[in-house]
């Protein structure tokens, strides 16, 4: 194995792991402690979720999985062995244990830095494929927006990427996506092209992946190498010939206001060029309406007067009030926890309220 340009092989690299979880720090720690699990005699190996959309489960995957997991990104992307690969992500998640498989089985470099803010910082070599949250993507632009040269792939995951952002992103010589998976499809199954004459609002299927809908037209993942279980998801969808589609929003999300369903990642997209900090939609309950769209700012937010700001979505989605809170409740990649979200309008600070 490959890590920071040195080869470990055998006894090295089982001495390696045992100094990283002795006296390692806790980034380290998290990652080798994993190389510890994958090396061991045992057929599977334990994964967390984020909790993004409820309270964090464990969960167990063959390591045949993640080995079909690994080469099908490999595969996908062009991997060759002794490419470097950026490792940044916390290493108790899947998003970081899968890039380390995907060095191991594709003989590639593994670059390992802190999981930090921004993990370009101190970076010095060329990287030839990376994965990053939203978070570190922005901070990295606006801190050290000439270490983008050093990526040549960069992949963006665990959070959606915003307008702002990606506009941000599209002048890069960088090849940038956005993808889409889960800690139960093995991360991506899907991406999106961000840059370049590639660049599109679809999401492409992964080798050996499909897609079929539900009835309420959710997103159903098929991914055979990792599970023979179809996976049902509550993302709605625009799908398209099984291999392409583009995301409308969770159905748990929607919002049912007078009988008109509203999608809150929508509207945050309009509103995004206008709102320069965090913000998110949600809804509260209305007498007459049953659900009322509200707009959650954090503090020290600066946006035009509401009438400007609301004026390019349609009147029956408009929000009715702006609260303000200290922070949004958010997972590690900067995905907004949707499910606590409206408990935090409780303690809020109501900023706007329209005229009925």
């Amino acid at each position: 194995m490959i890590i920071n340009h040195q080869v470990f092989d055998g006894a090295n690299l089982r001495a390696l792991i045992d100094e990283k979880m002795r006296g390692g720090e806790d980034w380290e720690r998290a990652i080798f402690g994993f190389m510890h699990d994958w090396f061991s005699p045992s057929a599977d190996v334990l994964m967390h979720t984020s909790g993004s959309t409820g309270v964090p489960k464990a969960m167990t995957f063959p390591k045949t999985a993640l080995v079909a997991s690994a080469r099908a990104t490999i595969k996908f992307f062009g991997l060759l062995p002794g490419d470097k690969v950026l490792l940044c992500l916390p290493g108790q998640y899947v998003a970081a244990r899968l890039m380390v498989v995907r060095a191991i089985v594709g003989g590639l470099d593994l670059v390992m830095v802190p999981p930090g803010g921004n993990p370009l910082a101190q970076l010095t070599c060329a990287i030839d494929f990376a994965a990053m949250v939203p978070l570190q993507v922005e901070r990295a632009m606006n801190e050290t927006p000439e270490k983008f040269s050093l990526l040549r792939r960069l992949i963006i995951g665990g959070a959606a990427v915003s307008l702002s952002l990606g506009r941000k992103l599209a002048h890069l010589d960088t090849h940038v996506w956005e993808t889409y998976g889960m800690t139960e499809t093995l991360t991506h199954v899907a991406v999106r092209c961000l840059t370049g004459k590639d660049a599109s609002d679809h999401f492409e299927a992964l080798p050996g992946v499909h897609f079929t809908l539900t009835d309420a037209d959710c997103l159903v993942v098929h991914v055979p190498h990792v599970t023979p279980q179809p996976v049902v998801t509550n993302d709605m969808v625009a799908l398209s010939d099984g291999r392409y589609f583009r995301l409308l929003g969770r159905a748990d999300d929607v919002i049912n206001s007078g009988g008109i369903k509203i999608h809150p990642v929508k509207i945050e997209f309009l509103l995004a060029p206008l709102i320069k900090t965090p913000f998110a939609i949600t809804s509260e309950p209305h007498e007459l309406l049953g659900e009322q769209v509200v707009l959650v700012v954090e503090s020290g937010v600066q946006f035009p007067c509401p009438q400007t700001l609301f004026a390019d979505i349609d009147k029956h989605q408009r929000p009715r009030k702006i609260y303000m809170v200290d922070a949004l409740p958010q997972t590690e990649s900067g995905k907004i926890r949707r499910a606590f979200l409206k408990a935090c309008l409780k303690q809020a600070r109501l900023l706007w309220e329209r005229n009925a």
